[in-house]
């Protein structure tokens, strides 16, 4: 368990330094006129790796954490989260 952790801890890692990355250019984008073809990329680029981000930590890294206080756990994701909020990952699983 100790491996599968630092590998997702790792992972997490990696995934956080490539949507930071696509933040930045999302943030020189000026939002006041229509957009080309690079700028919807670069959204396009933002979107799905804030998507893979919280997949990750809410599917993978969460779900192991609850499965590490109870090894029984198999539920869903909104579980998942509810658990979050249980356990103080998060400060509020409605938000």
């Amino acid at each position: 368990m100790a491996d599968l952790k630092k590998k997702l801890q790792e992972e997490l890692e990696a995934s956080r330094r490539h949507l930071g990355y696509s933040y930045d250019k999302v943030r020189a984008i000026p939002l006041d006129g229509p957009l080309g073809e690079e700028e919807m990329e670069t959204l396009e680029s933002f979107s799905s790796r804030f998507a893979r981000h919280s997949d990750l930590i809410v599917s993978k890294y969460w779900r192991m954490l609850a499965r590490e206080k109870d090894p029984a756990f198999r539920g869903s994701p909104i579980n998942v989260i509810s658990l979050g909020e249980k356990y103080g990952w998060i400060s509020d699983a409605a938000a």
